[in-house]
């Protein structure tokens, strides 16, 4: 009788990774290993590298006092798609700043294939939940939401989105958003 073991390169590199972790007496956690990525754009990298990655010449626009949005149009699970970037602006000045959110929007007939390739690239997500959504007329459409969680970042997939055409994939650092999401509120409630 003959066992067949089967290895998955991405799992194998997170168990080396931990192993590493381990041996070495970090105290970091081996899920914080995972920087989870879109079309090679990963999570912390700067404005420069984004742009390289992407191959644009966009400049990125302020949205309040401590973040910056770079928007560029692509494809994702064979659709077009919007992409919005996000960076915090760090406290020093000479300091470039980092991706934290990645959020795209796109067409819900490639829901089902991003669905698949982040399947394959994360695992089964921790979440998984059919939903049926109505839009203001009453007419109700069925779909997915799906969530990752991996240490402190999360990958979400919603199909539909906030629009009935529309899917969105969210991916972002769960800690800086929610603390920057938090600074923002406080700020606007100043603007008075």
């Amino acid at each position: 009788m003959t066992t067949t073991i089967q290895f998955f390169p991405r799992r194998i590199s997170q168990l080396l990774a931990l192993l590493l972790i381990v041996s070495s007496g970090s105290c970091l956690l081996a899920a914080d290993t995972v920087i989870p990525d879109l079309k090679g754009v990963r999570l912390r990298m700067s404005v420069s590298q984004v742009q390289t990655m992407m191959k644009t010449r966009e400049a990125p626009f302020p949205v309040g006092s401590s973040t910056l949005a770079l928007s560029v149009t692509t494809t994702v699970g064979g659709a077009v798609a919007k992409v919005y970037y996000s960076f915090e602006k760090p406290k020093d000045p000479s300091a470039a700043p980092t991706l934290f959110r990645i959020i795209a929007t796109f067409s819900t007939s490639a829901a089902s294939p991003v669905l698949d390739g982040l399947k394959q690239k994360y695992g089964s997500p921790s979440k998984f939940e059919e939903v049926t959504k109505s839009n203001r007329m009453g007419a109700k459409f069925s779909g997915f939401e799906a969530e990752w969680t991996l240490g402190k970042y999360r990958i979400s997939l919603d199909s539909p989105g906030s629009k009935v055409d529309e899917a969105s994939l969210h991916i972002y650092d769960y800690d800086r958003a929610a603390r920057l999401t938090q600074q923002s509120q406080k700020a606007r409630s100043k603007d008075l």
